[in-house]
Parts: C-alpha cells; sequence; structure tokens
C-alpha cells in the first residue's frame, strides 16, 4: 500500500508544484500533457520511488508524447500512441533491445517489383485448411524487461511449424522461452542473443513445455532435465534470402524467426496502420515472429508479431510494416 499513496501524494505534489508556482501562466499543452502523464502512470500501473524520479520519468514521457503528436498531425500511413515505454530514456532502449547482431549493416533496398502480384497475400492467424479458418499463431505474449526477445521469436516459430507440421491437428503447444534463457550458453540470457543460437541449440536438446519452465524474465541456473522434455527438437534450420521474393516464398510454408530494427521512434511508439522506417544507417536489434503480407490500396506490407504484450501495436501486439525496399531491416 505505501507505494500507492506515495504515488498519490507525488501526484498532488508534482501538481502543485510543477504547475501552479509563481502564478505563471501554464500552456495548455504542457496541462494536456500532465493529464496525459497520470492516465499514463494509472494505465500501465506506474510506481516510482521518489519525487525525483517522478520528475524525471514525466520528462521522458513529455519528449515521447510530443513525438507521437507531431507525427499524428502529419496522417501519414501509421499512427503513433502512448504505450508501457512512453518514460522511458534511449539509454534504457539501448539497454533493452539486446539482439545480438551487427551493429549496423549497410541494405540494398529491394524494389517492390510486380513479380509479387500473382502471390496470393498470407496472414498465419487465418489460414483455411479443409475448408475451416484455422489459427497457426500462438498468442502473443510478454517479455517484460528481460532482453530476450531472441528467445521469443524462435519460440514462436518453433510453435508454429510444430502446428503445421502436424497438419493443424490438435492446438498449438507453448514451450518455454525460459529453458533458452537460462540453458542456451551461446546467448546471454536477458543481455541478448540470436535466434539462429536458439534454433541450434534445439537441435540438441528437447523442447520443454512453458508449464514444466514457465517464463521469469530474468537468467536463472538452467532447470532443464530430461523428466521435463517432449519428444519435440528443431531437425534444421533453412536461411531465408534477404528479398521480397524470397521472404514471400518462405512466408507462404510458415512463420519466419527474423531480426528489425525496433530502435527508432516508429516502431518504439507504433499504435497502428502501415509503419514506415528509416532506410539509412539500420541497426538489427530485435527479434520477432513475421506471420504474414498482405496488401492494401497500393501499399504491400509484412505482418509481425512482437513481444511486448497486447498493448503495444495493433491488433493486440501485432504491426503491419510497409514493403518498401528495406521493412525497418526486415530485408
Amino acid at each position: 500500500m505505501r507505494p500507492i499513496l506515495f504515488l498519490t501524494a507525488a501526484v498532488a505534489i508534482f501538481s502543485a508544484a510543477y504547475f501552479m508556482s509563481s502564478n505563471q501562466y501554464v500552456e495548455k499543452e504542457e496541462l494536456d500533457i500532465s493529464r496525459d502523464f497520470i492516465e499514463f502512470i494509472t494505465t500501465f500501473n506506474k510506481q516510482y520511488i521518489d519525487q525525483s524520479e517522478f520528475a524525471k520519468r514525466y520528462n521522458h514521457f513529455r519528449n515521447t508524447i510530443q513525438t507521437i503528436r507531431a507525427h499524428n498531425e502529419k496522417g501519414l500511413k501509421y499512427r503513433m500512441g502512448v504505450n508501457q515505454f512512453s518514460d522511458w530514456s534511449d539509454d534504457e532502449w539501448n539497454n533493452f533491445l539486446t539482439l545480438r547482431s551487427e551493429a549496423q549493416i549497410e541494405i540494398a533496398p529491394q524494389l517492390v517489383t510486380d513479380s509479387l502480384a500473382d502471390e496470393e497475400p498470407i496472414d498465419w492467424r487465418e489460414v483455411t485448411k479443409n475448408g475451416k479458418k484455422v489459427n497457426a499463431i500462438h498468442p502473443v505474449r510478454d517479455q517484460g524487461s528481460c532482453g530476450s526477445c531472441w528467445a521469443f521469436s524462435a519460440i514462436g516459430a518453433i510453435e508454429s511449424a510444430e502446428f503445421i507440421e502436424r497438419d493443424f491437428e490438435g492446438r498449438i503447444n507453448t514451450y518455454s522461452e525460459q529453458q533458452l534463457v537460462d540453458c542456451d550458453f551461446t546467448c546471454y540470457g536477458c543481455q541478448g542473443g540470436l535466434m539462429k543460437n536458439a534454433f541450434t541449440y534445439y537441435t540438441k536438446n528437447f523442447l520443454v513445455l512453458d508449464s514444466n519452465y514457465p517464463y521469469k524474465a530474468a537468467r536463472g541456473t538452467c532447470q532443464y532435465s530430461t523428466a521435463q522434455k517432449t519428444n519435440v527438437k528443431v531437425d534444421k534450420q533453412k536461411p531465408v534470402g534477404k528479398t521480397n521474393d524470397k521472404m514471400i516464398e518462405a512466408l507462404a510454408d510458415r512463420p519466419v524467426a527474423i531480426a528489425v530494427q525496433a530502435g527508432q521512434p516508429a516502431f518504439r511508439n507504433y499504435a497502428g496502420g502501415i509503419m514506415e522506417c528509416q532506410k539509412d544507417n539500420v541497426r538489427l536489434d530485435h527479434g520477432i515472429l513475421l506471420i504474414g503480407w498482405g496488401v492494401e490500396g497500393e501499399d504491400r506490407y509484412y505482418i509481425i508479431k512482437n513481444s511486448w504484450g497486447v498493448r503495444w501495436g495493433e491488433d493486440g501486439g501485432y504491426a503491419r510494416i510497409l514493403m518498401d525496399g528495406v521493412s525497418c531491416g526486415l530485408l
């Protein structure tokens, strides 16, 4: 109860000190941001340890909300919005986005050609099997503050692949990301890793169900044992070519574990629509699951599943990314 009482007091102190001191005129924008911040605190159950942190978080939130408003006023293909990360600093984002990949890569933009015109869009959340609609994607999960995106990306790909291999019989199994976080010593737990290393780990070890090895959002001692194991392993992994044609071809078979550049405002604050990302200085820093592609008007786009919970993105944790030749580093 103490943190909640402090938070209530802090809001009152903050409101009085920040907005009423010296009888200064307060701009409407600042008042609007303060109200949005208090709503943000309530919505995402934020608790700050003291008044200093409260003020610091407000300043981070203020910068974020100004970025969001400036973007949304332009009326582009996608919207930005407030999410659980809106009070984070750039340093916190850098520590969170821990995919172990090349620091920076040069991507030769791929032309979006008419070679895709004859291809049928696919969304693995809704595929037809024997005349019935089937969802081959496990519900969105939340990695928390642990930099384990690589584990969620790999596990998501395995869950879908196994379900497809079983010809959509039964239901999708839920496997343990924590097993990878604790036991794949070629990766660094919450400090980052690679999906290809995770797949290699599972060529040598069996998967464990999440119910037997639940996620804790922290690295611990490896608890893997043969008593827990299923009979599921990874047979092999197949790299996907970095062109639209190759990506579409791979998606026709199953979802793809892949990296993107998430450390940019477009991705951080994404709230819906068809995302457009920067095309230079691409830094792959986050693992996601590519689950399909589609068409809206003249725009083709990729569909991704993230691991930041259901309050990020659109449709409860998903996003559409414009097929523009780079696509946030997907290509």
